[in-house]
């Protein structure tokens, strides 16, 4: 029975790994013709292994974690990259069976950030790729509106490290800006962050998800975030 099970969870990563390989076949030509696609930090994921969680800002586009995903290489080992989705988006009937598919999960807020991420522990238990949109929704205006704690606290119960990944050009970013390759969109891969005990300031091992704990590594997804997307406006300003 235990190796039926296991068996059928073993299909079901095949399946869908599979599925993001085609979107990634899809999407990856597109942005490269019509949005100048770009990649950065590359160097970023070489000695990187499963499981890791994904730190990803700005979010401004339901097409975003395809976006990412498509700045990975093609068959990657991280696919599927399991998104954590809010629950009011997850429930609407279509919208659920796609993001199921892909390998989303549904997330209830307000209910306490442990149960929250209750599913997020578990597949980065089972050796999974977690993918945060650290805002915790879309940015209205384009900007980054910081990190919310959920990434830290993550990486801090589960010991695993945080890639930051920061995506630029995909606000506004439609079919007819598309068509119009008014969208120049790129991805900048920071390195993976290591939550060191030995630098948090409250580093017993029994509790390591204190508040202070979760804050100092916020702050330093965060920042982290800033200086990519940073870093790629300024090259971008400076290259007109």
């Amino acid at each position: 029975m235990r190796y039926a099970i296991k068996k059928e969870v073993k299909i079901k990563k095949i399946i869908k790994k599979n599925i993001w390989n085609f979107t990634w076949l899809v999407i990856r030509p597109v942005l490269i013709f019509f949005c100048r696609f770009e990649v950065r930090g590359k160097e970023n994921l070489l000695n990187l292994k499963k499981p890791f969680i994904i730190a990803a800002a700005i979010h401004t586009n339901y097409a975003d974690p395809f976006i990412a995903a498509a700045a990975f290489p093609f068959n990657s080992d991280f696919f599927p990259i399991r998104y954590m989705i809010k629950a009011r988006i997850f429930d609407k009937p279509v919208l659920k069976w796609i993001l199921k598919v892909y390998g989303g999960f549904r997330v209830e807020y307000n209910i306490g950030i442990k149960n929250s991420l209750r599913e997020a522990i578990s597949l980065a238990g089972n050796g999974e790729v977690v993918g945060i949109f650290v805002e915790g929704g879309i940015s209205i205006n384009g900007e980054f509106n910081g990190a919310k704690p959920g990434a830290a606290y993550l990486a801090l119960k589960t010991g695993i490290p945080v890639l930051p990944l920061a995506l630029s050009g995909t606000f506004r970013l439609n079919f007819l800006n598309l068509f119009f390759r008014r969208n120049k969109v790129a991805v900048s891969f920071g390195q993976p962050i290591f939550a060191n005990i030995s630098k948090l300031p409250y580093n017993n091992n029994n509790n390591l998800t204190k508040e202070e704990n979760v804050e100092f590594l916020r702050k330093m997804i965060e920042n982290e975030l800033r200086e990519l997307l940073y870093e790629y406006k300024t090259k971008n300003f400076n290259n007109r």
